[in-house]
């Protein structure tokens, strides 16, 4: 596997509220320990108030990540979706980090600490920062894309032996009826051995379903939340990702990779994710 192979390997991206306030918490506390432990460059020469000043470090720390985990994602949504998310933007969003760090490191040691602390330029911050915890993060990158890979790869073999072959449903009279909400035109119905798989289209869903040996899609005037809800009775049919609703009688193959596994429906769709968080006994 060549370096440009694997930066390009899917990565999950941290989405949820209280894992990013841990990792800010986490980095902050890191920081802070360190410096206070180890008094690396010049900090053993702070005579006054040393503790107070270098938690002033740890504190732009969590005030960068703060920013970048917290308000960056909503100002630039299109940068930050999780299905698309690979090692090579972990990276860079990491060293972004580390220069915006970095860059207020440098004007609170300019400040507050102008006449208590070893005064160093804006490129010498830079390395600093750098040196502390780019390699340790970049080799956690490493492990994690590993780990998380061939765990994965093993659930998805686990669960392609275990699932039984698609066939055709056992309760072929079974109709399903998706309202939308408007009056415009009518519910989309069909047999529900033939739904294959609804996905988020912004405020619309755009549904996935057979007709006469056919794949067609119809774009539906309502919300993804409202269509699994209409299909809240048929146990087949299951909400996997927070953007997709699919059949479990249409899933062919599962596969999976460092960011989660992966769905490929009987239309030949390939990589409808499955939250990391749904239970895998629920795909069978």
């Amino acid at each position: 596997m060549g370096i440009p192979h694997w930066l390009n390997r899917p990565y999950p991206l941290v989405e949820r509220p209280q894992d990013k306030a841990r990792l800010v918490l986490a980095f902050a506390l890191f920081t802070y320990c360190f410096l206070l432990l180890y008094q690396p460059f010049g900090a053993a020469e702070i005579r006054s108030h040393r503790s107070w000043f270098l938690l002033g470090f740890a504190a732009s720390v969590a005030l960068v990540l703060s920013f970048n985990y917290f308000l960056l994602p909503r100002l630039f949504r299109p940068l930050f979706q999780a299905d698309r998310w690979q090692v090579k933007k972990e990276i860079f969003y990491i060293s972004w980090s580390f220069c915006l760090i970095a860059a207020l490191n440098y004007g609170y040691n300019s400040t507050v600490g102008k006449d208590i602390a070893p005064q160093y330029n804006l490129l010498q911050f830079l390395g600093i920062t750098l040196s502390v915890g780019i390699f340790p993060l970049l080799g956690q990158i490493f492990l994690t894309e590993r780990y998380l890979n061939r765990r994965n790869r093993q659930v998805a073999a686990a669960l392609r032996q275990q699932k039984t072959p698609t066939t055709t449903s056992s309760e072929p009279r079974s109709r399903l009826s998706i309202h939308a909400d408007t009056l415009r035109s009518g519910p989309l119905e069909l047999a529900l051995q033939d739904f294959i798989y609804a996905t988020a289209d912004g405020n619309y869903t755009t549904v996935f379903y057979w007709r006469d040996g056919q794949v067609q899609k119809r774009l539906l005037r309502l919300s993804l939340k409202n269509v699994a809800q209409q299909l809240a009775d048929f146990e087949d049919i299951i909400r996997c990702h927070r953007s997709y609703v699919v059949n479990k009688r249409q899933i062919e193959d599962i596969s999976g990779n460092a960011r989660s596994l992966n769905l490929r429906m009987a239309d030949g769709t390939a990589s409808i994710p499955v939250s990391r968080t749904f239970p895998r006994e629920d795909l069978l």
